[in-house]
């Protein structure tokens, strides 16, 4: 037997409901605060679970699966702040202290023709700022080249053209792979 069609409004509603059911006694107001945080930890969980080069390592007990198994315990929510949130912000919070730094090259890493490779120079420190997974940050051995010169050189259109030709395709973290 066919599986039966439900109406738009039936799904809404069933869904609502069961929403006010998780939320209980809670104000609405704070249930917004948890359901993002769930949605989230889903999102990553789902997308970057496994690839090596994701903008967010998930680590090992800090799933998804990892949140739904400890269901049923008794300290459910400080299970939940201490195995799950707790490594994925750790991991956030060293990821947002590599700040670009003076006298540096930011490379993009994104897969579109228009942005592999491109880059920029940093000309002074951006302490508030953080550096997107999209983006490598490089710092030139000194006395070797100027980065600012080198910045120049590949950002000039003839190499933008040169690195856009020689990237070969995406990898698993959809990135462009460019091979000189």
């Amino acid at each position: 037997m066919p599986p039966m069609a439900i109406k738009k409004s039936e799904l809404y509603s069933s869904i609502w409901a069961s929403c006010d059911e998780l939320r209980g006694g809670m104000d609405a107001s704070q249930y917004k605060d948890y359901v993002l945080v769930l949605l989230f930890v889903k999102y990553v969980s789902d997308k970057y679970a496994g690839q090596p080069f994701a903008p967010i390592t998930i680590p090992a007990g800090a799933s998804f699966a990892d949140m739904v198994a400890l269901k049923g315990t008794s300290d459910i929510g400080d299970q939940i702040n201490k195995k799950v949130l707790g490594p994925l912000a750790a991991q956030d919070i060293r990821r947002a202290k590599l700040n670009p730094q003076r006298d540096t090259l930011l490379i993009s890493r994104m897969n579109t023709p228009a942005l592999v490779g491109e880059c920029g120079y940093v000309d002074r420190e951006y302490p508030k700022l953080f550096i997107s997974g999209r983006l490598w940050m490089t710092r030139l051995r000194p006395g070797s080249v100027s980065a600012r010169w080198l910045g120049f050189l590949l950002s000039s259109p003839p190499q933008r053209s040169l690195i856009a030709a020689a990237a070969t395709g995406t990898s698993t973290a959809d990135q462009k792979s460019v091979h000189v």
